[in-house]
């Protein structure tokens, strides 16, 4: 079968947001399609914090010590007995456009990096998981 091409209109923000997230080499197409696939896998954000709830210790985490849903840091984690005040976001950008303030995170943990941030991120789709898929 033989793809059509189509013609998507994409205002210049969109573009670049595209750009930036965009792997060296990789097609806009290709890139599209993972963002679909990463929406099909967590359906909400909600999807995301469950997940993440159930696969902390992938990220090296103890425990859980705290998490709240409405505001930031959405996580108090325990690692190796020190305490860390982790955001989830589905898109680094939303940790911005919500507005959070980034001194009262240690580190962002999102599915797609589309903005740099000024707190350690951790990108999920660069993250190597051993036999598990996020």
């Amino acid at each position: 079968m033989n793809d059509e091409l189509t013609q998507i209109p994409v205002k210049k923000s969109t573009r670049q947001r595209l750009r930036n997230i965009s792997i060296k080499g990789e097609t806009y197409d290709k890139l599209i399609n993972k963002l679909i696939t990463t929406r099909e896998k967590f359906e909400s954000e909600e999807g995301f914090r469950k997940w993440f709830e159930e696969n902390f210790e992938l990220f090296g985490f103890d425990e859980i010590k705290e998490g709240r849903t409405t505001t930031s840091p959405h996580y108090t984690m325990i690692k190796n007995g020190e305490e860390i005040n982790v955001g989830l976001e589905t898109l680094s950008s939303n940790f911005v456009l919500r507005g959070y303030d980034p001194d009262l995170v240690d580190m962002v943990i999102c599915l797609i990096e589309d903005e740099e941030l000024p707190v350690k991120t951790l990108e999920i789709t660069s993250f190597e998981f051993e036999g598990v898929e996020p």
